[in-house]
């Protein structure tokens, strides 16, 4: 017996938020062996520099669902394919070229804002921005290939490679910033590899061609794709740098222990918005496809994100002190106020990524509008207050609950507008 699409889509979901809940795991055992080898202070900066770098890396962040986009549109036939993945692998190592050159002039700059040494931000951070950039080439071709089993694997081999490094480089030459930054870069060299290795029949057998239509559509749709992942970064990772520039480094310490422990309840369901864009996608180009079908999608994917995300923050919101100290000891459980604040408010961030996801998925940009403006918004307002850690977290906060009533109130009317009634859709 066949299975009804709801049925295949929930079990993908599944499947891949037990790997992606897997690699999380790998990410917080890091963040857990990092607190016990450095100090507060140090804690914060390493994850000041993996802030900064993920927000410089931002607009690359669109390259999954470029790529994805692009190899469900034209990439039918396998002598196509193979001559998008070879252009997409060059392309990805130029650009990580690009970015690393135009952030050198800035290292200094970086060194004595945030406090870290010149080995940290001239030579480590570079390397990290590479490997960020790097990673996200051949996660855009498992997606587009709707491989979503090695595309899960992949997402969670990073944070796992990343942990397995630093405890290596621990047990041998003792923890330090140093070592830590060089263990995040790991995690994305070795996923680009094991990338190129997964596709190198294609890297063989790509011929030259031209495809001028299907790149004048791809960089159409960049500029969207590009404000969403600078504008979702953003909200994510803009708190941290802010709280190093306003407050001590140990206040930034214990910030960033919360801030790190809050985005459990925005990773966890992360999966899901891999999934959702090329099932999205796919609909919307099948003209055939019922369009309560794109809705049920959506509706049945919100459902897992909310349910996953709200119980990881009520955790944290109930025994705040309680995860700090398992996750970075006993310095850390002064920061359980933030933590209180800044849990409900990843989890909201959750479900905000997976509709502006789908919608971008649809080739609907509204919603990236109030997304784009959040994050110069909430930069001006610290400019203006100059924010203490519990104030930046509320700020964080609202920014996030205005944004999340916007995807709902556009989620409802347009399919009650453009594609069916909510409660026919439900009710099929």
């Amino acid at each position: 017996m066949q299975r009804s699409p709801a049925a295949r889509h929930l079990t993908i979901f599944l499947r891949a938020s037990l790997v992606t809940t897997a690699g999380n795991a790998c990410a917080y055992l890091f963040q857990l062996l990092l607190a016990r080898a450095v100090s507060p202070g140090e804690f914060g900066a390493v994850n000041v520099l993996l802030s900064l770098a993920m927000l410089i890396t931002a607009p690359i962040a669109a390259a999954p669902a470029a790529i994805s986009r692009l190899l469900i549109n034209h990439g039918g036939s396998p002598e196509l394919f193979a001559a998008l993945v070879q252009r997409i692998m060059v392309a990805g190592i130029c650009i990580g070229g690009c970015v690393v050159a135009l952030y050198l002039p800035f290292a200094g700059f970086v060194e004595q804002t945030l406090h870290v040494g010149w080995l940290a931000a001239w030579v480590l951070t570079p390397i990290l921005l590479a490997s960020i950039l790097l990673y996200h080439v051949p996660l855009g071709l498992w997606q587009g290939q709707r491989s979503y089993n090695r595309l899960a694997v992949g997402a969670a081999g990073v944070p796992l490679i990343r942990f397995l490094t630093f405890a290596g480089v621990v047990i041998v030459f003792g923890g330090g910033i140093h070592s830590a930054l060089l263990a995040l870069a790991a995690g994305g060299v070795v996923v680009f590899a094991i990338g190129v290795w997964s596709f190198r029949s294609a890297l063989i057998l790509a011929k030259p061609g031209q495809f001028p239509d299907a790149l004048r559509e791809t960089l159409q749709f960049s500029i969207p794709a590009v404000l969403m992942s600078v504008a979702l970064l953003g909200l994510t990772y803009i708190d941290q740098p802010l709280v190093r520039a306003f407050n001590s480094p140990e206040s930034s310490g214990l910030y960033a222990a919360a801030s790190t422990l809050s985005k459990i309840a925005l990773l966890l369901p992360a999966a899901l918005i891999n999934i959702v864009f090329p099932e999205a996608a796919s609909l919307a180009r099948n003209q055939a496809a019922p369009t309560e079908e794109s809705f049920r999608l959506i509706m049945l994917a919100l459902g897992v994100t909310g349910g996953i995300s709200a119980s990881a923050a009520l955790v944290m919101t109930i025994e705040p002190e309680l995860c700090l100290r398992l996750l970075a000891g006993q310095p850390y459980v002064a920061a359980a106020p933030i933590l209180q604040i800044l849990a409900p408010g990843m989890a909201m961030l959750a479900c905000v990524s997976l509709v502006v996801t789908y919608a971008l998925a649809r080739a609907n940009y509204l919603l990236i509008v109030p997304l784009a403006l959040s994050t110069p918004l909430i930069f001006a307002v610290c400019q203006f207050v100059r924010p203490d850690t519990r104030q930046m977290a509320w700020i964080l906060f609202s920014a996030i609950a205005i944004l999340l009533c916007f995807s709902i109130t556009w989620l409802r009317l347009t399919h009650r507008r453009r594609e069916a009634p909510i409660g026919k859709a439900m009710r099929q």
